[in-house]
């Protein structure tokens, strides 16, 4: 199993909030009830949902009118009862692997959940006003204002301490994060890094190069920054693709850079797609590389790609008991319009709905019983460990590990008017219309 920080770099919908709906939702949730998968007597009280926001085992719900509630584990932000009397007027929820932080529409921050990991804002609450976006490693937040300037808290050992580059934290436009570091990137290109100095917190080797970077990528403990000119300089754990190695020659007109935990895998603008980081997830494409041709998108487990070609096909590569070898179903990897994923396995969608899964069974590699039913797919949601897909007729099927919400049968007659679903690591919250 991962730990938080692993988690905060590799599922996609852990620190980043829904979009706030135009009307409030109703709750269903299911999966393990320390993760959140049962809402008890909140269950009747809560019709008005408008976003969801999770970290690793703890929901936060902003609702109408801007009040906030949570629930699952208490060590991970789902106990908010001190502050609640804060939490009026939100707009924003964020989160770490075990606490969140809100953004009320004044600009000022409320967060709660473990001290260690961003809940305890107390050495910096006089600075936060004014903030317009929370961004998050496994144990620390960086809040960035509407200045430019940016504020940290939660671990020092996870980028919660960025006093020694304070000053040069200004005119930022963006953030990204490992596990443990940040990345802030400055209107004029350059880079300023924080944190644990052996997941990217440290670029003096690098510092030189960093300069008209349009973009920053990150695997789980190293940085890729893209120029604008097409090149990429990297900085981090070298084996988890802070160096390039054989290929650093062969990284030019780059047009974008995918990542999984250990790895990258760039798509430059010929179609032409290079990889670096650990061999064995990902880093090294073998003799996939002849079949990547026209790739549009590059997908990814914590140790595997996927690439979906312009013809509908897929390509994998990397981990094979984490999707890395889709054999078993390779003839049925055509007209394939998009890919999700869960930690291990992954499951397509094809042009008429149905549904293609591989990779570890126990991860969602398998949909077994529930196979037939997946037709008429429209999306699918995903967690650590399980798969939830939205069905034209706003009902879910879900398969993968039952005790991550891989079975929602005691709460089936529940799942419809879905209109999105949302998870920690081990449970499922779903979003329905009245």
């Amino acid at each position: 199993m991962m730990n938080g920080s692993e988690l905060k770099i590799w599922r996609l919908n852990h620190s980043e909030p829904t979009e706030a709906c135009e009307a409030g939702f109703s709750p269903v949730a299911w999966g393990a009830e320390s993760a959140g998968g049962c809402l008890d007597a909140l269950q009747s009280q809560l019709t008005d949902l408008m976003s969801v926001s999770t970290s690793n085992s703890a929901f936060a719900a902003v609702r109408l009118g801007g009040r906030v509630t949570t629930w699952g584990s208490r060590y991970c932000g789902g106990d908010a009862s001190d502050i609640l009397h804060q939490l009026n007027d939100v707009t924003t929820v964020c989160s770490t692997g075990a606490s969140f932080a809100a953004i009320k529409n004044d600009g000022t921050v409320v967060a709660w959940g473990a001290d260690y990991a961003g809940g305890d804002t107390s050495h910096v609450q006089e600075r936060l006003v004014n903030v317009t976006k929370i961004y998050s490693t496994a144990a620390a937040f960086a809040a960035l204002k509407a200045d430019g300037t940016v504020v940290t808290w939660g671990s020092e050992y996870a980028g919660g301490d960025s006093s020694k580059v304070q000053r040069q934290l200004v005119d930022v436009v963006d953030i990204t994060s490992t596990g443990t570091a940040f990345a802030a990137l400055k209107s004029n290109g350059h880079v300023v890094a924080w944190g644990d100095a052996d997941w990217g917190g440290y670029t003096d080797r690098v510092q030189n190069r960093l300069w008209g970077i349009k973009k920053v990528f990150c695997t789980g403990s190293a940085f890729a920054g893209l120029r604008g000119d097409g090149t990429v300089v990297t900085w981090g754990c070298d084996y988890a693709g802070g160096d390039m190695g054989d290929v650093s020659s062969e990284i030019k007109q780059v047009k974008t850079i995918f990542a999984n935990r250990y790895s990258f895998a760039a798509l430059r603008y010929d179609g032409r797609v290079l990889t670096w980081g650990l061999d064995s997830c990902g880093g090294a494409v073998g003799e996939a590389q002849s079949r990547l041709v026209e790739v549009q998108h590059i997908y990814s487990t914590n140790s595997a790609f996927a690439a979906l070609c312009a013809d509908g096909h897929v390509v994998t590569w990397g981990d094979e008991l984490a999707g890395g070898d889709s054999s078993a179903v390779n003839g049925e990897l055509q007209c394939i319009t998009g890919v999700f994923s869960t930690e291990r396995a992954f499951a397509a969608i094809k042009s008429d709905g149905s549904v293609v899964v591989w990779g570890d069974p126990d991860g969602g590699g398998a949909a077994g019983a529930v196979q037939g039913q997946l037709v008429d797919v429209e999306t699918i949601f995903s967690n650590a460990s399980a798969f939830a897909a939205l069905k034209t007729d706003k009902t879910l099927v879900v398969w993968g590990d039952d005790a991550s919400g891989g079975d929602a049968s005691q709460v089936q007659d529940m799942l419809v008017r879905i209109r999105s679903v949302h998870g920690t690591r081990r449970a499922f919250v779903a979003l329905k219309s009245k």
